[in-house]
């Protein structure tokens, strides 16, 4: 599975996460491309990133997940990675929305095309294709304030 550069982000996070099946990508056949947290997040066919030292447990903290307009494609894999994650909430504007995944598509001149030929899945089986929308949409302050990060903050002191 081919999923751009999100794979060293999800392998850095993988602390974080409560489930093995994060996400996948799903194709026009209806097959499901799944990304998880594992020992090893696989890159290319044959490539690997590993944790240097894998985690224990996560603890039971909770996870507040900032996002807007400019997280786009992997970094919408990486907050998608995060729906229905343990004692996540996640805070801002709706994402960039590049929720497709590339495919690539070789000619008979050797030369190939990469084509948006997959839709991200979260976990809990949502399908995507537009933005992500985040669980608490915070409108941007006309102040210079930020918001997002003031919500986030007052809902984990909540917890």
């Amino acid at each position: 599975m081919t999923v751009g550069i999100c794979t060293p982000m999800l392998a850095g996070l993988e602390p974080l996460f409560s489930a093995d099946t994060l996400g996948s990508l799903l194709d026009i056949n209806g097959q499901h491309e799944y990304w998880g947290r594992s020992k090893a997040f696989e890159i290319e066919d044959d490539d690997y990133l590993s944790v240097a030292r894998p985690p224990g447990p996560r603890n039971n903290l909770p996870i507040a997940v900032l996002y807007g307009g400019r997280t786009g494609s992997s970094g919408e894999i990486v907050i998608l990675s995060f729906v229905g994650n343990a004692r996540t909430k996640s805070f801002g504007q709706p994402s960039f929305g590049l929720t497709t995944g590339n495919g690539n598509f070789y000619l008979p001149d050797s030369s190939y095309l990469f084509l948006a030929s997959t839709y991200m899945v979260d976990r809990t089986g949502k399908v995507y294709g537009k933005k992500v929308i985040p669980d608490n949409l915070i409108q941007e302050e006309q102040d210079g304030t930020d918001g997002t990060l003031a919500a986030a903050i007052a809902w984990l002191k909540s917890q």
